[in-house]
């Protein structure tokens, strides 16, 4: 996990399929709200986004994201996000992932987000370990 999801802090709730983000201080975009940063929305569906897609990949396949498409359609109140992020599609070379942030007990979202991966093939132990095809 890279140093950034670690300052986010997502976690994978009672369900395993559920993330939450909790609102810390540090994530306040606008204090007069208050409500959390938009930039750390997005962080937090992009995480949650590849932490499914991961479950859904060999051992070992990376991954890389290539496109995020996101739509904000509320204010990020100082109150837990949860997504529960879906894997629509893993092809050959490019995965798709949709993942919605909302309030507990609030079905109205917060931001909806479309993200797509570059899929390699998984990295091989051994004498090829070196090569991946694209």
């Amino acid at each position: 996990m890279s140093g950034f999801a670690q300052l986010l802090g997502p976690m994978i709730s009672e369900s395993g399929d559920a993330f939450v983000l909790a609102p810390v201080e540090y994530l306040i975009g606008n204090p007069l709200l208050p409500a959390l940063h938009g930039g750390a929305v997005a962080s937090f569906l992009e995480v949650a986004a590849k932490r499914a897609l991961h479950r859904r990949l060999s051992p070992g396949q990376p991954s890389q994201l290539i496109s995020v498409n996101l739509q904000f359609l509320a204010t990020a109140r100082l109150d837990a996000l949860v997504t529960t992020p879906k894997v629509r599609r893993v092809g050959r070379r490019i995965a798709v992932v949709h993942a919605e942030a909302f309030h507990r007990g609030d079905p109205a979202a917060v931001c909806f987000a479309q993200l797509e991966f570059a899929v390699h093939e998984p990295i091989r132990v051994g004498g090829n370990a070196d090569r991946r095809t694209l």
